[in-house]
């Protein structure tokens, strides 16, 4: 980055003052400061001055010729998976796009508008396995799956920037379904029966089940084995075991799970008063 023509000109004139040929040439004192000896209007102080600017032209011409280099070779190289997701939570809903470069021209927005077009909050990008080039695009908003007609506009976003001969797949829907059955032995002096705590009144695996899934990180994979860890921290569960778990993208689809599950489209919940079956055994 360029440094400014006071930087280039105070790295100068502090060199110069430091030189003893100079001290002895001038006659000023050791640690005298450039502007207590030269005047402003002097020849010395327009002499460095216009040097200073010389060297700030080259730099700033410098890093103008390195901007257009990285760029040049950022459009030659092959994209990596995460460029490929900056640019999907980069997409602009409702904005078309530059038909050479694939970049918006947000010329005339302010921050605030562009944030607003850009709907996509949570993404991940994997490659599949095809006999061509593809990769799978998972994308949502905050909270919510992209409506149909967003995903639309957010498909053919993502085929345009891609590069040439491969093919893109983006989804986006409701979080999977997780239905999963647990035998928990208990502690009687903390819990009843029916897996209530005494104190507080929660339902320890229902709360814990869903506290897990939440903090699954986006995309991120569900593993059985932690789970149970989890359930086994809590006071009150002497030992927990999954004997069952099935999860797919819609009920139709439920696979069961033997170790670990990605969700398909992203994330993943359990409505754990329908879909949780708990068996208590005393300890």
């Amino acid at each position: 980055m360029a440094r400014t023509i006071e930087e280039i000109k105070k790295e100068m004139t502090d060199a110069f003052m430091a030189d003893e040929t100079v001290r002895a040439k001038y006659g000023f004192e050791p640690g005298a400061r450039f502007s207590e000896v030269f005047s402003k209007v002097s020849v010395e102080n327009i002499l460095f001055y216009l040097h200073a600017a010389r060297t700030w032209t080259l730099e700033t011409l410098f890093d103008k010729h390195l901007a257009e280099v990285s760029d040049i070779a950022e459009r030659k190289r092959p994209h990596t998976l995460k460029w490929y997701r900056d640019k999907a939570l980069s997409f602009q809903y409702g904005c078309s796009l530059s038909p050479d470069v694939a970049e918006y021209d947000n010329t005339g927005m302010t921050e605030d508008e562009v944030a607003e077009t850009q709907i996509v909050k949570k993404c991940s990008v994997q490659t599949t396995d095809s006999v061509r080039p593809t990769i799978q695009v998972k994308a949502a908003k905050e909270d919510d799956p992209l409506t149909s007609e967003e995903l639309e506009a957010f498909s053919a976003y993502m085929a345009q920037i891609a590069d040439a001969g491969l093919t893109t797949v983006c989804v986006s829907g409701e979080p999977d379904i997780l239905v999963m059955s647990v035998h928990v032995i208990y502690d009687p002096l903390v819990m009843d029966g029916s897996g209530i705590r005494y104190v507080g009144g929660d339902n320890v695996v229902a709360d814990t089940v869903a506290a897990y899934l939440s903090d699954l990180e986006w995309n991120g994979d569900l593993y059985l084995r932690k789970l149970e860890q989890r359930l086994m921290e809590q006071d009150g569960i002497r030992t927990a075991h999954v004997t069952l778990a099935k999860a797919g993208p819609t009920r139709n689809q439920l696979q069961t799970i033997s170790e670990h599950y990605t969700p398909y489209y992203g994330a993943i919940q359990c409505d754990t008063d329908n879909d949780l079956t708990v068996t208590y055994e005393r300890f």
